[in-house]
């Protein structure tokens, strides 16, 4: 960008209209929590991607939109992160069965964090971690038969990678045609009918987690 549009940029974010913007800016990095959302669609639909972080008694959550180049910012209550994300998550409807395996959905995904590499923004190098094959009493799908697939990441610590850090606790949801959203238990063994809330809360309590480590790393527990 050349030096003219930065100061252009710059002037906006002091005493412009971009003026809104500048406490979101400015809370990204001294947050306490980031809360990462990517909605990924198998078809050719743009993916929605999210971001939210809390810093203090200050909440924050931006989205980007699927049909044009814009990323909407709100403030929230920093409680409430969970619930952004789960309700923008476009959640349709639970599945059908009560339990479903997908054999070798995320043999792929399931990678060290040593083992993934940044290449560009959205190509990543990682060695497949071998999953262990479930117990099988539920209804057998098909990979094929995914159609969105959900990944809800909560950190307490800056990014050591481009993208999700498979090496940690994530969420994953899945959207099956013609059925409904599922969630992947916390082992990725199995997935489950999701709702919203659910999903909310699944965030929440990765977030809790979260904030437990900070507070005993600052003493606080």
């Amino acid at each position: 960008m050349p030096p003219s549009n930065l100061a252009t940029l710059a002037d906006r974010l002091d005493h412009g209209d971009l003026r809104p913007f500048c406490a979101w800016l400015d809370a990204y990095v001294p947050a306490d929590i980031w809360v990462e959302c990517r909605v990924n669609y198998i078809s050719e639909d743009p993916d929605i991607r999210m971001l939210a972080y809390r810093v203090g008694q200050s909440g924050f959550f931006a989205v980007q939109r699927r049909d044009e180049d814009v990323v909407d910012v709100f403030a929230l209550s920093p409680y409430e992160l969970g619930a952004a994300v789960a309700a923008a998550a476009e959640m349709r409807r639970p599945g059908v069965h009560p339990k479903i395996f997908i054999p070798g959905l995320l043999d792929d995904r399931r990678v060290s964090a040593d083992a993934v590499g940044y290449k560009d923004d959205d190509e990543y190098e990682y060695t497949p971690v071998r999953v262990a094959a479930p117990r099988r009493s539920g209804s057998l799908l098909s990979p094929r038969e995914v159609t969105v697939m959900t990944t809800v990441q909560s950190r307490c610590r800056p990014a050591r990678t481009w993208g999700v850090d498979w090496g940690r606790e994530a969420v994953v949801c899945l959207r099956i045609e013609d059925d409904g959203d599922y969630v992947y238990t916390p082992d990725f063994e199995h997935a489950v009918p999701v709702t919203t809330s659910d999903l909310a809360r699944r965030t929440d309590q990765m977030i809790s987690r979260d904030v437990a480590v900070l507070r005993h790393e600052r003493n606080l527990d």
